[in-house]
């Protein structure tokens, strides 16, 4: 008699079918996961925008010549933050008409991956001694997936 040594046909189906499920698992997982460190990016930069705008607005009791609507990337970076261009395609800081008190810091963001890509508008109240800010989707174009939008 012979000693074979090695693997079947059936062991090695067998291991190339929980590879191939381990992997349909962790794949989606993985992107996932990338396009909220991306997002990350976005927002990180909308907060320290945020709180630029609030600053200045109470600073000068309301919109001023000094803190004029930005309506483009390089104007928001005049304020003394830095936009990750990488993410974000469009950038606007406007007065809302519903409330002369608030801002709107709207990117819109690009390049993250399908589902996260869109537009997103920081609502800055700047009435009273501190600011409050809430995140609202999809209000001037493509809705961002409400799994990315910051809870807080």
């Amino acid at each position: 008699m012979t000693n074979k040594k090695g693997f079947t046909l059936i062991e090695l189906m067998i291991v190339i079918a929980i590879i191939g499920i381990l992997a349909a698992i962790a794949i989606p997982a993985y992107s996932d996961y990338t396009k909220k460190a991306r997002y990350s990016e976005v927002t990180n930069a909308m907060g320290a925008v945020a709180g630029t705008v609030a600053q200045d607005w109470q600073d000068a009791g309301g919109l001023t010549a000094n803190m004029p609507a930005a309506a483009d990337i390089a104007a928001v970076e005049a304020l003394g933050v830095s936009v990750p261009r990488k993410y974000i395609s469009d950038a606007v800081i406007a007065p809302l008409a519903t409330a002369t008190s608030s801002m709107g810091i709207t990117f819109t963001s690009a390049n993250i991956g399908s589902g996260a890509n869109g537009t997103l508008t920081l609502v800055v109240s700047c009435k009273g001694p501190g600011s409050t800010k809430r995140w609202v989707a999809g209000v001037t174009g493509t809705s961002v997936d409400t799994k990315y939008i910051p809870k807080n």
